[in-house]
């Protein structure tokens, strides 16, 4: 923005401009996107620039856990901007947008028979963080014990969970360990012997 201030000089008056313009504004905004591209959250921050019209700027990457950046990311309508020049027009209310994006990282739902000696194992149900996968059935099996159900704790102290649920991996190591009840047995006893 300009601003006029008249002065007078002497007797003849003279009028002088004073010109006054606002520093140039940028804005990075990180975009975190889910497995199908949308858009999960944004984080951004306006940033005034020392210096003037004309500098370049570029946007650094940040760490976001269970996310990683894509450089040149350019899908679904989604397109990253991580440099650009300051024009006077980079105001407050109309910044240079600089948009980073980061996907979501594959991840996977891993089961544990939970038993010493246990030779079978079971593929890992596949996903990607933050977001849920399907709980497998059970393919261990245990002589002399019924499978009951998954849980998150070896001693089935934590979150149960059924084979068709669902579970929504973290950034943690997500394990299910199966649990196990022992068989009924009936004893007859045949006192004709």
């Amino acid at each position: 923005t300009s601003q006029k201030i008249s002065y007078s000089v002497g007797i003849s008056g003279k009028e002088l401009t004073a010109r006054f313009e606002e520093s140039p504004y940028y804005k990075i905004i990180h975009y975190k996107l889910n497995s199908s591209g949308g858009v999960v959250s944004q984080e951004g921050q306006t940033v005034l620039i020392p210096g003037g019209v004309g500098d370049s700027v570029a946007a650094v990457a940040n760490t976001y856990e269970g996310y990683t950046y894509k450089n040149g990311y350019d899908n679904n309508g989604n397109k990253e901007v991580r440099s650009g020049i300051l024009t006077k027009d980079c105001s407050k209310i109309n910044p240079l947008q600089l948009k980073l994006y980061y996907t979501v990282n594959q991840d996977s739902l891993k089961y544990d028979a939970n038993f010493a000696g246990a030779s079978q194992s079971m593929t890992p149900s596949g996903g990607y963080t933050f977001e849920k996968v399907k709980v497998s059935g059970n393919s261990f099996s245990r002589d002399g014990y019924d499978f009951t159900g998954w849980n998150t704790a070896k001693n089935g102290r934590g979150t149960s969970y059924s084979p068709g649920s669902d579970y929504q991996l973290t950034i943690k190591e997500d394990v299910l360990y199966a649990q196990w009840t022992a068989k009924k047995c009936k004893l007859i006893f045949n006192g004709n012997l």
